[in-house]
């Protein structure tokens, strides 16, 4: 049994009118429409800023892939947003 799913979705269970954005275990849905022209990073930033800092994303996933910030979202799919842990160091 893997810890990771490399696959895509299967079409027949996705809902294709929506993409889903999750930061800190909370979702947020975009109607797809609403996401045209838009980049991965521009979504984050416009429609899930109150589920966190989304200035803090440091990688996007989806479908356990990391996916570039200016990628064209596709509907139908959950991208997360991933934020590197801070280390605090002796000065």
């Amino acid at each position: 049994m893997g810890l990771f799913n490399f696959a895509r979705p299967s079409a027949s269970g996705t809902d294709t009118s929506v993409i889903q954005l999750a930061l800190n275990e909370e979702i947020v849905t975009v109607p797809a429409e609403q996401a045209k022209g838009k980049t991965i990073s521009e979504l984050f930033t416009l429609f899930a800023s109150q589920l966190g800092d989304t200035s803090r994303i440091n990688r996007y996933v989806a479908a356990g892939r990391i996916v570039d910030a200016t990628a064209t979202p596709e509907p139908g799919t959950i991208y997360r947003g991933a934020v590197g842990s801070e280390s605090k160091g002796r000065h």
